[in-house]
């Protein structure tokens, strides 16, 4: 599976990283470091949350 990981970045310059709905403390941190690390590779990145009270 990391193989498979790996060709999907190196194929792709732009990632977005969307956690769960209502994300924890936990959740937002794991998303901001691998945030770091794909930036630090070279990607664009976004990371996106939602939380149940967010307006469409």
């Amino acid at each position: 599976m990391i193989k498979e990981v790996q060709a999907l970045l190196d194929k792709h310059d732009k990632v977005t990283i969307v956690t769960h709905l209502n994300p924890d403390e936990d959740t937002i941190g794991t998303a901001l470091g691998i945030y770091g690390i794909l930036k630090n590779a070279g990607k664009e990145v976004e990371v996106v949350n939602q939380g149940r009270d967010t307006q469409y």
